[in-house]
């Protein structure tokens, strides 16, 4: 297999003036919450004000940062590699933030060689939210040469368009097989209707939802 010389970005990097616009949010709030603890306190020493609020600064931007990697998830072809950035731990979270400070970010990508992936499963999972509202994820279930099964949450943007370029230069560039059972990235490409709704109508047909009817599965055409 030829490496594959375009880079594909599917989602969005977290940037430095990401993080610093980010950053605003705990700043908003730790002013609010820092001064009524100073009122509170009755805390009016100009040293102890400044302690105060930094400090409400500091454990809120901490307490914020699954947020900020959250927000910014991304996975990428580079060269001879697949490489996802979903980073679920929060201490390798916080590292990572402050890697992409010194542009180091990439030692925190899972990267998988294309040359020893065989095939990829697109596929979703379904949670129910309180608002009892199906909420789907769609993931790659990557099949290595080797046997074993990696897997991880592809669809991270908005941008279908983004998605499906990918998807393409896997299978025609890189010369992987991608198994799309239920034609997800016809849906995607067709642009009709929400890959959400499209998801919806599946399961429907299944009876997932306690909902059953003849209508056969959506073919759109590539």
């Amino acid at each position: 297999m030829e490496e594959s010389k375009k880079v594909f970005v599917v989602g969005k990097k977290p940037t430095i003036l990401y993080i610093i616009i980010s950053a605003m949010v705990p700043l908003f709030f730790s002013l609010i919450l820092g001064s009524a603890i100073i009122e509170y306190f009755k805390l009016y020493n100009f040293i102890i004000v400044c302690i105060t609020i930094m400090f409400t600064f500091l454990l809120l931007s901490l307490l914020y940062v699954p947020t900020i990697v959250r927000c910014r998830q991304y996975w990428c072809i580079n060269g001879q590699y697949l490489e996802s950035y979903a980073i679920d731990d929060y201490i390798q979270q916080l590292k990572y933030l402050i890697s992409i400070f010194n542009g180091k970010n990439d030692m925190f990508a899972f990267k998988i060689k294309l040359a020893e992936i065989e095939s990829i499963r697109i596929y979703w999972t379904t949670m129910w939210v309180i608002s009892a509202t199906p909420v789907h994820f769609v993931y790659f279930g990557i099949k290595l040469k080797e046997g074993s099964i990696v897997t991880f949450r592809s669809v991270v943007t908005a941008n279908n368009k983004e998605y499906i370029n990918a998807v393409k230069c896997l299978k025609e560039e890189c010369n992987i097989q991608i198994v799309d059972k239920y034609n997800l990235l016809g849906a995607m490409e067709e642009g009709s209707i929400s890959l959400a709704e499209y998801i919806d109508k599946i399961e429907k047909q299944q009876g997932k939802w306690g909902i059953n009817n003849d209508k056969g599965l959506f073919d759109f055409k590539r």
